[in-house]
């Protein structure tokens, strides 16, 4: 069975094709530039990301990426509940 046939016999959601595109998606977030001038830093205590399942893959990459940058606690929480002292900042 030649690769085409069995995709397309076993991938009736085509995730393969979401895979192999993926990297499109780190494209566009590396393009989407996101303006925190107006942001006071010094109100900061700590950063926490949220993402269920692969969504906080890019926590940890960001977490790793920047750490010798950051100087603040950085939290990458996988679930549903966000850790008692955050409140909510949406950008």
């Amino acid at each position: 069975m030649k690769i085409k046939e069995f995709i397309n016999k076993y991938d009736s959601q085509n995730q393969f094709k979401v895979l192999k595109d993926s990297y499109k998606q780190i494209i566009n977030a590396w393009n989407c530039k996101i303006n925190l001038s107006n942001l006071n830093k010094n109100n900061f205590s700590s950063i926490v990301f949220c993402g269920l399942g692969g969504s906080a893959i890019s926590g940890d990459l960001l977490s790793d990426y920047l750490t010798e940058e950051i100087k603040l606690p950085f939290k990458v929480v996988r679930g549903y509940d966000l850790p008692s002292y955050t409140m909510m900042i949406l950008l």
